[in-house]
């Protein structure tokens, strides 16, 4: 051995032109000294790594890869000529030189053998996140040598000197190099896997393995291999244990990585109680609680880690037991005294958070925190210099983030925060001035603003400029007509979002007069009534905003205002041709608008509602809008149709069997369990002219010839427009008018004076809950249950009606015990079925086995349904039956149901038989309903209903239920009874009668 030489730098490199340049360079005052070498072996480069070696040194050697690393290691160490040995990889580089030379010199260095430094192993490219471990590399040469064929490991000897103040970068584990990754990891994992084929239980390879698998994001395959190197290690004593303390952390590491926290938690604190000193197992503990939403002990376990972490890096602490470090770097202490400043800050302890978060790099978390912690403490002055600290690359996120914060401010902190940025020559600066302006200048620092400034490539934040504007109408629209209209729409959502602009813009937009011709202001005016329109129907419910005459009237206005704007772009006499070709659905909407209201001007509203159609579809975003107004369109029409048979009626004229002259008659105004429709039926039949007039329809969907929903006219006026046009016609073509449940044809009965001083005969129809007062329903009826509670209102709507129509119907004797006392004259009509329609199916055959039982809810807590529910839960216990709700179905599908049914329960409560009672006779269904003795005294003796209470309920369908001979009888019974004394025929017959010879 030559001892002029007192360092031989040893090398192995095989590939590594992009590394080895960088490593070489980073040593170059160590080479130049006379008493160093440099030696570097190749194994098999097709590259240019040799050309850059020979740069550096003649001392390179050729030698073929053989698999094994340590063989290669001990080839490199046989040419060294010197005192000392130092190993370095091409992937590396000496941050350090000089105070390696100097330790080179240092008088004690020969009492040791072997020299400890440090390595920072980078795992991305952001170079503030490393792993630190402790590496054994420069070694005594006398007989030292390596041993493993994976991870080499040199075989040194005591004493052993800790140099803590020379570091090597190594970037060989760079994550973000894809291809070196997976270089890395084929060669690595096989070699290890083979050696643990030949040494299984071996707990270093193990690790090595977790660690290959988890850095090539295999992480369960990781975990796995990190559970059975810690199940091994379990079973050693505790010197063995603090030896291989790592393995401690390789599983809590990958445990965390997979959610599994408890079970992290477990291995921390026992390695804790190991090794008091290992920072990582104290920053995944910090990292489990806060995961299972311990926050005071993740508080507790960041306090140890920092306390650790300046231990190490400041006090100059050496652990001798800990090897390597994930979380000594800058970034792990960063993200932890962020963390701690956070919990401070949710506690309301601002002036701890603000104390941590100083300690802290401005990323983009601490940016948003520290400005949170500022504004909280009213400290604007300091938020003010701690912008003017920011690099102009993070002031734009410290602006949006002080802006969200700012919304949340009152008045006269927002104006505290305007005047602390108002200073200076930055945009921010000058919006701020906008802001902390006086009232009556903000205009003016506005226009000046907006004088230097293009908005169309500001940020939306700036759009605050313009609330100085919005009392200043003239200088707004100036300034907007600058814009694009989609920079336009942006401002106004942005002004629209603060609660206290949202008046002034819809003032705006309310009165301001635009000239058709003026196309810059109508294509400001669509782009603002866009937005309030969208946000409104955002901000609230869709109904809520249709029912606002203001934002009607908006809409109204965007559609003329629109229809002007594509004036100047389009020729109009081809919209039709070309509409569907646009690609701007909002012009494309209002094309189909312009058609519409020609085909309105033309009256052709089967034409313009099929536009109307097509502009919903196209455009859904106004659909609240379109679907009201084709409602209203489809409104007029169905009035105009009704206009349109009215006069029909009125020209024909039909003169009855008897020859007593024409009878016309009109059934209004709502539709009652079908009644209406089988009444004017029954009537027809009579060679009646009759008509039956529904204004309410429901989900039922029952038959009438003429229908309008006048729930869907919002604006009242209208409504009464529409109602007083029918009935002037109605007037003037009916002779007899027939209401039903206290209705009539206009609002608050006004017709009624009017049909009584024309001569018309008027009749109303009761049928139940119009009429009916639980002080006399309860005498007659202990089980009823009464929908309308104000007596008072009852008796004053029969009192008035009693003042205008002499004549009253209802349908059976409970009826008449509400109506008697009012009415000059009542008579019984009952209810008409039409037996043509309800009869028994003839696909139906009845079940003897598991029969269907069918109950139709429509008015649950008034039929009893509760108690009808809990008797069939308990015969099913004992009896295998179908049982059918029938609910939110229209009457069509709901008679499918019944024809196919076994048992029909109506209900148990009301005292008597209603229309579904009389639906399923007729169809020849066995009937179970309650009747009061009262009403099976009025009722004609063969009505073969079955009675039944709720204390009876269950019994009585336990008794149809056992007897299949008695449901077909009773099926049978009920038809016969029907068509006896409920056929529509024969009411209207003598609902006819009435007409012509009651009084």
């Amino acid at each position: 051995m030559d001892k002029k030489i007192k360092l031989s730098i040893c090398m192995i490199v095989k590939d590594e032109e992009k590394n080895l340049g960088r490593c070489l360079v980073s040593m170059r005052s160590l080479i130049s000294r006379p008493d160093v070498e440099l030696i570097i072996v190749d194994t098999g480069s097709t590259d240019k790594t040799i050309e850059i070696a020979q740069r550096y040194t003649p001392a390179v050697y050729f030698h073929e890869w053989n698999g094994n690393f340590s063989d290669m290691r001990n080839i490199s160490i046989s040419y060294a000529k010197g005192e000392w040995l130092f190993i370095i990889d091409a992937d590396e580089e000496l941050q350090d030189p000089e105070k390696l030379g100097l330790l080179l010199d240092r008088p004690e260095l020969p009492q040791f053998n072997t020299v400890v430094i440090r390595v920072k192993n980078f795992i991305s490219s952001d170079y503030s996140v490393f792993v630190v471990n402790k590496s054994e590399r420069l070694f005594r040469n006398n007989e030292f040598c390596y041993q493993g064929s994976v991870h080499n490991q040199p075989q040194f000897q005591a004493p052993i000197l800790f140099i803590t103040d020379v570091f090597i970068k190594h970037y060989g584990y760079n994550s973000d190099d894809a291809e070196l990754m997976e270089k890395k990891f084929k060669r690595t994992s096989e070699l290890l896997i083979n050696e643990l084929k030949r040494d299984p239980d071996n707990i270093y390879y193990h690790f090595q393995l977790s660690r290959t698998y988890s850095m090539h994001d295999d992480l369960k395959e990781a975990f796995d291999e990190a559970t059975y190197a810690y199940a091994l290690l379990k079973e050693k004593d505790a010197k063995t244990q603090a030896k291989y303390i790592y393995v401690f952390n390789e599983f809590v590491r990958t445990a965390c990585l997979l959610g599994k926290f408890e079970e992290a938690i477990e291995v921390c604190l026992k390695g804790l109680s190991i090794n008091q000193n290992y920072i990582d197992l104290q920053y995944y503990l910090a990292l489990c609680y806060e995961k299972l939403g311990n926050e005071v002990l993740a508080y507790e376990s960041r306090i140890q880690f920092l306390n650790l972490h300046n231990k190490f890096t400041q006090d100059g602490f050496e652990d001798n037991g800990l090897i390597e470090l994930y979380k000594l770097d800058d970034y792990s202490k960063g993200e932890v005294l962020f963390k701690i400043a956070h919990f401070h800050y949710n506690k309301g302890e601002i002036e701890k958070s603000e104390e941590y978060l100083q300690n802290v790099d401005d990323y983009e978390p601490k940016v948003r925190l520290y400005t949170r912690v500022l504004i909280d403490g009213k400290k604007y002055t300091r938020l003010r210099e701690y912008y003017d600290s920011l690099p102009e690359e993070r002031k734009d996120r410290f602006i949006a983030d002080l802006e969200m914060h700012r919304n949340a401010l009152d008045k006269q902190a927002q104006d505290q925060l305007a005047l602390a940025f108002m200073e200076g020559k930055e945009i921010y600066n000058k919006f701020n001035k906008v802001r902390a302006a006086d009232p009556d200048r903000a205009w003016v620092e506005a226009k000046q603003f907006l004088s230097e400034h293009n908005m169309d490539e500001l940020p939306l934040l700036y759009s605050d400029v313009f609330a100085s504007l919005l009392l200043n109408t003239i200088i707004l629209w100036q300034e907007l007509k600058k814009l694009k209209s989609s920079t336009i729409r942006n401002i106004v959502k942005q002004l629209y979002d603060d609660a206290g602009n949202r008046n002034a813009l819809s003032e705006l937009i309310l009165n301001i007069k635009i000239r058709p011709d003026d196309y810059q202001g109508n294509r400001i005016y669509i782009s603002t009534a866009y937005v309030l329109i969208v946000a409104a129907l955002e901000l609230h419910k869709t109904k809520i905003v249709e029912a606002q005459p203001e934002f009607r009237r908006i809409f109204e206005g965007y559609v003329e205002k629109g229809i002007n704007y594509i004036q100047y772009l389009y020729q109009m006499e081809r919209i039709r041709l070309i509409y569907k070709t646009v690609e701007n659905t909002e012009e494309q909407f209002f094309m189909l608008m312009y058609l519409y209201d020609q085909a309105i001007q033309a009256k052709n509203r089967k034409v313009a509602i099929k536009y109307m159609g097509e502009a919903t579809s196209f455009y859904p975003v106004m659909s609240p809008f379109l679907k009201q107004k084709a409602k209203e369109l489809t409104i007029e029409l169905q009035k105009e149709n009704i206009i349109w048979d009215i006069e029909t009626v009125s020209k024909q004229g039909h003169v009855n069997d008897n020859g007593e002259g024409s009878l016309t008659v009109l059934h209004g105004a709502i539709e009652i369990a079908n009644q209406m429709n089988h009444l004017v039926t029954g009537l027809k039949n009579q060679n009646v002219n009759a008509r039956s007039l529904n204004y309410y329809p429901s989900y039922l969907s029952y038959q009438n010839d003429y229908a309008l929903d006048l729930s869907e006219i919002k604006d009242e006026q209208r409504k009464q427009q529409e109602q007083e046009a029918i009935f002037e016609k109605a007037m003037d073509c009916f002779n007899v008018f027939h209401f039903h449940y206290g209705t009539s044809m206009l609002p608050g009965l006004a017709d009624l004076p009017l049909l009584r001083q024309a001569g018309k005969k008027v009749v109303m129809h009761h049928w139940g809950s119009d009429v009916r007062m639980e002080s006399i329903a309860k005498k007659l009826n202990p089980f009823i249950q009464v929908k309308n509670q104000n007596e008072e209102q009852i008796k004053r709507l029969l009192s008035y009606l009693g003042e205008q129509i002499d004549h009253c119907f209802v349908a059976d004797a409970e009826l008449y015990e509400y109506v008697k006392d009012y009415y000059k004259n009542v008579s019984f009509v009952r209810q008409a079925i039409d037996t043509t329609v309800y009869q028994p199916s003839e696909d139906f055959v009845p079940r003897n086995i598991k029969p269907t039982i069918v109950h139709a809810p429509t008015s649950p807590e008034f039929k009893g349904t509760k108690y009808i529910l809990q008797a069939i839960e308990n015969l099913k216990i004992k009896y295998d039956f179908t049982f059918t709700l029938v609910q939110n179905t229209s009457h069509e599908e709901a008679k499918k149901i019944y024809q196919h049914a076994d048992i029909i329960v109506d209900q148990i409560l009301g005292g008597s038989h209603g229309l579904l009672s009389l639906e399923a006779m007729a169809m020849g269904k066995p009937v179970i309903c309650y009747l009061t003795d009262f009403m099976k005294e009025f009722y004609p003796q063969e009505l073969p209903i079955v009675s039944a209470s709720p204390e009876t309920i269950e019994a009585r369908i336990e008794m149809l239920l056992k007897d299949f001979e008695l449901r077909k009888e009773l099926g049978v019974r009920g038809r016969k009874y029907v068509e006896t004394y409920h056929d529509l025929n024969k009411v209207s017959s003598a609902l006819k009668d009435i007409y012509l010879h009651g009084e």
